[in-house]
């Protein structure tokens, strides 16, 4: 199940980053056909675009006016550069699962006498990991509070877990699968 989760969040990833691309290589194409047709038509959607972003109709219509002969830099303020490579977003995802499924799945193979306590520390090993990813995330933003980040990763994780054995247990009760 782990290598199963694991090759889909991989393979999520990478038709996410994959994805995100080709609509913005998409965009620049319309915008490239856009100014070969019609130069005044592409720096009315630039004009739109930039409205859209919050600048004022004033302050827009001096940028279009100063960029309108620069048709490569219209483009890519139109369009968002994605850097990230989809094999390697794949890649760290999948990884990144894997690695977050020891936490959760290692008490079952050290205790086998008792599957609560297995349990139990389960539970304790899996807020132990997402408190350090919580840490981790607050310190790499520099602005977010470490306490209510952790809090957060701990309490959306499991908050995950606790919906997931509810529903496991609802679809039991509702079809009639025994364990």
């Amino acid at each position: 199940v782990g290598v199963a989760g694991a090759l889909s969040m991989a393979i999520g990833a990478y038709t996410s980053v994959r994805s995100q691309r080709q609509v913005n290589e998409g965009i620049k194409k319309k915008m490239e056909l856009l100014f070969k047709v019609s130069k005044d038509r592409a720096k009315e959607e630039f004009l739109n675009k930039l409205s859209e972003s919050g600048i004022p109709e004033d302050v827009g219509r001096e940028i279009v006016n100063k960029l309108s002969d620069n048709e490569d830099a219209m483009t890519n303020l139109l369009t968002e550069e994605i850097s990230e490579n989809e094999i390697k977003s794949a890649l760290y995802t999948g990884i990144a699962y894997l690695v977050g499924l020891v936490f959760p799945v290692l008490p079952y193979f050290i205790i086998t006498s008792s599957s609560l306590v297995a349990l139990a520390f389960s539970v304790i090993f899996a807020a132990i990991a997402l408190s350090i990813v919580g840490i981790i995330v607050s310190v790499a933003s520099e602005s977010l509070s470490i306490k209510g980040k952790v809090l957060e990763m701990v309490a959306t994780g499991l908050g995950a877990a606790v919906l997931s054995y509810l529903f496991g247990t609802l679809v039991q009760k509702v079809f009639g699968i025994s364990a």
